[in-house]
């Protein structure tokens, strides 16, 4: 009777499962939900009356173009089990220091000039295992709500980021009004901050729209809390490597002082919009259902 009672149970529960598994794809966007440094703008005029204006750049490295696969369980018609896999290509920032200097010394004029830009931007390839309830009958409407919570969990992270460097200095010599030297240098390192493992808390709203038993239109908004501390950061070129953890120093001293975070944020606001297909017997009510 107890091997009868458990051939059963497993058979309903494949059934149940068979009946009610949906694969599902999208694409969005997200946005900063929160303000937190990316770098600083800075215009220094080196020479009498020396002027220096600065400002910030806010934003987050969890903000920008998101795509989304995702599987979904439903143990009963209003709770589902689910795990998503979502990869983002982040916003790009960019943040710069120009400085001017022009000083005029025992008939010799020096001007020079410098310039440092930074350009940087986030991969990400996370995982989401969560759980949803939907607030509705599939069997009576076709537009129906649900909230989803979950865990959200970095498999791969990658800041990459672009420091390039110009310097241009004059000398003229102001009795025989002719140059007297020119001096011109740029570079330009790629770097990768990568590694280190995180994990953050995701809180998902949205609306499926029932088409059919087998195809379902979503759109959902998710609130994503998480940041990021990398391990390693290195240039592309293999000749410069830093280890975060034996030392945070690397050079900040050069405009526009990269700053030296110990994390970054992956905060944001993301949307989505997709399809759900489901797979087996899907039985959620007849595929017509009336218009409410």
């Amino acid at each position: 009777m107890k091997k009868t009672s458990t051939i059963i149970l497993i058979l309903l529960i494949k059934k149940s499962i068979a009946q009610s598994v949906f694969i599902g794809g999208g694409i969005g966007y997200g946005i900063p939900s929160e303000r937190t440094l990316i770098g600083y703008h800075h215009t220094i005029q080196g020479y009498y009356p020396i002027e220096v204006k600065s400002s910030t750049v806010y934003g987050s490295y969890g903000a920008g173009l998101s795509a989304d696969f995702n599987v979904n369980v439903f143990i009963t018609q209003r709770f589902s089990l689910g795990v998503s896999a979502n990869y983002l290509k982040g916003k790009e920032y960019s943040y710069s220091s120009y400085l001017s200097n022009h000083t005029t010394f025992s008939g010799y004029t020096y001007d020079s000039t410098s310039y440092d830009s930074v350009s940087a931007r986030c991969d990400l390839f996370r995982l989401t295992p969560c759980v949803s309830l939907t607030f509705g009958d599939y069997t009576r409407h076709r537009i129906v709500p649900y909230l989803k919570i979950g865990a959200i969990v970095n498999v791969f992270s990658r800041v990459y980021l672009t420091d390039s460097i110009s310097i241009l200095a004059h000398t003229y010599d102001n009795w025989f009004g002719s140059q007297y030297s020119f001096y011109y240098q740029a570079s330009k390192t790629d770097w990768i901050y990568k590694n280190g493992f995180s994990v953050g808390a995701t809180a998902t709203f949205g609306i499926n729209y029932k088409i059919t038993n087998h195809f379902i239109l979503y759109s959902e908004i998710s609130i994503i809390s998480q940041s990021w501390t990398p391990k390693v950061a290195e240039a592309r070129d293999g000749t410069q490597k830093i280890n975060f953890a034996e030392s945070y120093s690397y050079k900040v001293s050069q405009p526009p002082n990269i700053p030296p975070q110990n994390s970054y944020s992956l905060n944001s606001l993301t949307g989505i919009l997709g399809l759900k297909i489901g797979i087996g017997r899907v039985h959620f009510g007849i595929d017509e259902v009336p218009k409410k």
